[in-house]
């Protein structure tokens, strides 16, 4: 259908709908792009049922997606396909993506779905054209790869006002990868998306008027976008401008504000804000030292590829710096990041290379690694790491010499790039060289669905193979997967599977008190003590954690590793919180002359139950009326408690 004759048949169909129905659609489709899922449900529901095509789209999408509503994929599939029938083109890109992804019981059907995208994008339907647009420069879904047609129906969407395409444009643009580089064209089009109202286009226009990159620089307008992008979730924007406020650049200095944005970004999964906040923790710069609280920030940017992280870690396991001492897993760490040209990783896997530790001894494999890191070494390494590439090439002979530069060669050429931005292959897990049997991480954990819902701490279930939880009333483990994980927050939901007569219940009156008495229930040291759960009895000692971190309570009930991911019950047998870690009484003998006695830590259970909701995991409550022993508290919770195992 040609565009002037489909605007004109819309014209007719709205000029034909009674004023009440017309107000209603036009409600209902501004807040259905805006997210108000109330407001859009209370206005195109109606409609919908009254077989209005625009309304059974996005009606359909809703309950597709379970906004604002349960999520009813069947019935949401039912509604597109009517829209779609009846040529509504939002009707035809929606049904089209559950196509792709499979949805609502239909097949994978990629050739069905590009039919769809088609006829809507036809009728000048911009999310379909975007769509179309993006799959033609990737070539993704059947599409063969097509930048030039991919960025003409880009710029169509765009043109007719779709602020995704801006942003895709922009984004394109400004690294170069699928078009030449463009900073001045790719800010002319973040604006456009950033008015928009796409966050991640405000965060980039942002750096863009900070630095003057593409652009004039107007650092007042930055920090404007920053902070709109902040406002709206932006992990990127609550990134950079968490280290502007911790380095004092362009305002007043504010640590703990800065602080706060990067855990709220690596809260969201944000790898550059993980390692920005753990290397603050790990070298003590601004902040107080603390290896155990940086190291699960690393491990999360770790395996989100960043190479800086992936070397840390690596240290950490080598020097047993914050984690228990595994050097065959530091060097699978440290392999990774050397494989994507880190000289500081290279240089540490040419050293355990050459002294055989944490994997066999190879001088060829020491002597090429030891050359690539000196061709990449910074300034300031580079005397040591040459030193280091020569003291090796003295033990070699000439032709394992020449078989080392032959390695290295290829370890210093840079890779080649990516067939597409949205196709970029993650570094396969290395594995680990053969030690016997896999090591075994081991925690505690407690069901809070009788689903077989089990909640645990993150680091708990770190880098593993394979999980298995064992129930307290069972003799053997069952396997389970990793549903969610919070490493900022120290907090894990698996998945076993396991139906359970009982849940863990949550207090729900009465806060906590210093003061207050608690019970712990757990496993520690599981591979001394037995497997039956421990319970050990203490107080609510302080309701802040380290240097006041209010995310926690600090107990005095005594807690050994393998408690971590415990549950922490009152009086009355519910749990006010889970087992995080205890005070590193070492450390604390070597800076104070002073060994601590019971201090340790557990993460409060409001933050518990918001990381659950988060996740649509609901839990039970309880009040805090009925006073128990701590045995009963232990016979009562023991019941909900399980024996968690991470193979790595």
């Amino acid at each position: 259908m040609r565009p002037i004759l489909a605007a004109c048949l819309l014209a007719f169909a709205l000029a034909a709908l009674p004023p009440a129905a017309r107000a209603g659609w036009d409600e209902g489709e501004t807040a259905f792009r805006r997210g108000d899922w109330a407001v859009a449900a209370r206005e195109l529901k109606p409609l919908s049922e009254a077989g209005d095509a625009r309304a059974q789209a996005r009606y359909g999408r809703m309950l597709l997606d379970g906004h604002g509503m349960p999520q009813n994929e069947a019935e949401g599939v039912k509604l597109l396909q009517a829209a779609a029938d009846k040529r509504d083109p939002a009707g035809q890109t929606y049904l089209a993506h559950a196509y792709i992804r499979g949805r609502g019981g239909l097949p994978h059907d990629q050739s069905t779905a590009l039919i769809l995208l088609g006829r809507a994008a036809d009728q000048n339907f911009p999310e379909a054209i975007d769509t179309m647009g993006l799959f033609y420069v990737t070539g993704a879904f059947g599409l063969p790869r097509n930048t030039a047609r991919g960025l003409e129906f880009l710029h169509r969407a765009a043109d007719l006002g779709w602020p995704h395409s801006a942003y895709l444009l922009g984004l394109f643009y400004w690294s170069g990868k699928e078009v030449p580089r463009d900073r001045v064209q790719a800010v002319s089009w973040l604006a456009k998306a950033a008015e928009a109202g796409v966050s991640a286009a405000q965060g980039l226009l942002a750096d863009s008027l900070w630095t003057g990159d593409g652009g004039p620089k107007d650092r007042d307008a930055a920090l404007a976008w920053f902070q709109k992008a902040v406002a709206q979730g932006d992990a990127h924007a609550m990134q950079q401008l968490g280290v502007l406020y911790i380095n004092g650049d362009g305002m007043p200095r504010d640590v703990n504000k800065g602080v706060d944005l990067l855990r709220r970004a690596a809260g969201t999964g944000d790898g550059a804000a993980a390692l920005t906040l753990g290397r603050l923790y790990w070298e003590g710069n601004l902040v107080q030292k603390d290896q155990t609280l940086a190291l699960p920030l690393l491990r999360q940017a770790a395996d989100k590829g960043v190479p800086d992280a992936q070397n840390l870690v690596g240290l950490a396991l080598w020097k047993g710096e914050g984690a228990e001492r595994n050097q065959t897993e530091a060097v699978a760490w440290f392999r990774r990041a050397a494989e994507q040209g880190l000289a500081a990783a290279q240089y540490n896997l040419a050293q355990a290379y050459a002294s055989g530790t944490g994997i066999d001894r190879n001088p060829v494999e020491a002597y090429a690694w030891h050359i690539a890191a000196a061709q990449r070494a910074a300034a300031g390494d580079k005397p040591r790491f040459d030193a280091a590439r020569d003291k090796v090439a003295a033990s070699l002979s000439p032709s394992e010499a020449e078989r080392g530069r032959e390695l290295a060669a290829a370890r210093v050429a840079p890779p080649p790039a990516p067939a597409a931005a949205t196709a970029v292959p993650a570094s396969p897990d290395l594995p680990q060289p053969s030690q016997g049997k896999p090591r075994v991480n081991a925690g505690t954990g407690f069901f809070v669905g009788r689903d077989g819902i089990v909640l645990t701490d993150a680091h708990v279930v770190a880098s593993c193979q394979s999980v298995r939880v064992t129930p307290s009333d069972a003799a053997k483990p069952t396997d389970a997967t990793v549903l969610a994980r919070d490493p900022v927050n120290d907090l894990a939901v698996l998945k076993t599977g396991l139906a359970r007569a009982k849940a863990a219940s949550f207090r729900e009156d009465k806060p906590m008190r210093s003061g207050d008495s608690v019970v712990v229930i757990g496993y520690p040291l599981s591979s001394v003590l037995s497997r039956e759960p421990n319970v050990t009895a203490g107080v609510i000692s302080a309701m802040a954690g380290p240097r006041g971190d209010t995310r926690f309570f600090q107990i005095t009930a005594p807690v050994q590793k393998g408690n971590s991911g415990g549950p922490l019950a009152d009086m009355s047998g519910n749990v006010v919180g889970v087992v995080a870690r205890k005070l590193n009484a070492m450390e604390i003998q070597k800076q104070f002359d002073d060994m601590p006695q019971n201090v340790n830590f557990a993460t409060k259970a409001d933050l518990v139950r918001k990381f659950l909701g988060d996740n649509k995991i609901a839990v039970e409550t309880a009040s805090a009326r009925e006073i128990l022993s701590a045995a009963d508290v232990g016979e009562r919770v023991k019941q909900v408690t399980a024996f968690v195992e991470c193979l790595q």
